[in-house]
């Protein structure tokens, strides 16, 4: 792939029009789609995005004829690289048809990271993030550059770069997955934490089950998501390492403060949920009944603490739901309450 067809661009969406042409055997910029960009580019981007009720945006987004099979893709990545926020904004509105295909190739892949190291737009930024995710940088040579986007200055990048970890678990991956998990920034922390279950599609390799297993150890109130990512991670012995740490987190109920408590009761059902280990189970309800409890200070997670009960043990969550409906606490004892009628229907 000879770099003219992916040079950076400058200027308006004419210039991308009037660029030099592509190298010998190689696709021009498809013409129709340029044209397609250059009416919807009339339209108006506010707060950065375009307005849906504009007739020449909506044409430029549910075209599917002129994008199918990737056919625009490479016309979709030029314009991220264009020196106009509109055009790199409409862009990153289109996306990529097959991006798995476009940044197999190195070419590509360089060409998505310039536009990323350069961009200081938060949506966009955010867009291109996503896709820079779905890079096998160790394969392409780019495990430098990856670690170096980890560090880009706009949040809203770091943050959606988490989703790299859930596409490959590679040492270039791990580095940068570990260095947002230190980011200065929460979200960006929270959000690094929580892909490292990979919502259990990804079976863990041993660094990314480690780096999982440290973050329950946490002093701060992310340990909560911690455990919660823990919970649906498939790395071996994941479910028996939650229960353990949660019945010790919640052993003293009044130190459960709201801040974590939705995040345990999530990781309690979530075990709960997936595990056929009867004595995990049974664990699990006991940490339930210490998330229901009275001496717990925050109500959402006593409410909360409801689904684990009957997600642990239907059978003793009646008896408990029961006692649970007749609370101090109206707003626990609702949720108690429409808990127990539902058991009672299944």
């Amino acid at each position: 792939m000879k770099s003219s067809r992916l040079c950076v661009l400058t200027g308006s969406i004419t210039v991308l029009v009037a660029a030099a042409p592509a190298a010998a055997g190689a696709p021009a910029r498809d013409p129709k789609i340029v044209k397609l960009a250059k009416a919807a580019l009339a339209c108006k981007l506010e707060d950065g995005y375009f307005a849906d009720s504009c007739p020449a945006f909506k044409a430029w987004s549910d075209n599917e004829e002129l994008f199918a099979d990737g056919k625009g893709d490479e016309t979709v990545l030029s314009m991220l690289g264009d020196a106009d926020l509109k055009v790199r904004a409409l862009a990153a509105a289109k996306g990529f048809e097959s991006p798995v295909a476009l940044f197999a190739d190195k070419a590509h892949a360089a060409a998505l990271f310039a536009a990323a190291a350069k961009e200081t737009d938060s949506n966009v930024a955010r867009t291109i993030a996503s896709y820079v995710g779905r890079i096998d940088a160790d394969k392409l040579g780019m495990a430098a550059d990856l670690r170096a986007l980890a560090k880009h200055p706009v949040v809203a990048f770091r943050e959606n770069l988490s989703a790299v970890i859930t596409y490959f678990q590679t040492p270039a991956a791990v580095d940068a997955i570990t260095a947002l998990i230190a980011d200065p920034d929460r979200g960006v922390r929270r959000a690094a934490i929580s892909a490292l279950s990979s919502g259990g599609i990804t079976p863990g390799v041993e660094p990314v089950c480690a780096l999982l297993t440290k973050q329950f150890q946490r002093t701060d109130d992310l340990v909560g998501d911690a455990l919660w990512a823990g919970s649906s991670s498939k790395c071996p012995g994941m479910d028996k390492q939650v229960i353990a740490e949660l019945t010790k987190r919640t052993a003293d109920p009044t130190k459960v403060t709201n801040s974590v408590g939705i995040g345990y009761t999530l990781a309690a059902s979530g075990v709960c949920t997936r595990t056929k280990a009867a004595e995990l189970k049974k664990a699990g309800f006991a940490i339930g009944k210490k998330l229901v409890d009275a001496k717990l200070p925050d109500a959402n997670t006593r409410s909360a603490g409801a689904s684990v009960l009957v997600d642990c043990d239907p059978a003793q969550a009646t008896a408990a739901l029961t006692a649970l409906a007749r609370d101090k606490d109206s707003f626990v004892a609702k949720a108690a309450s429409e808990k127990l009628a539902r058991l009672k229907k299944s």
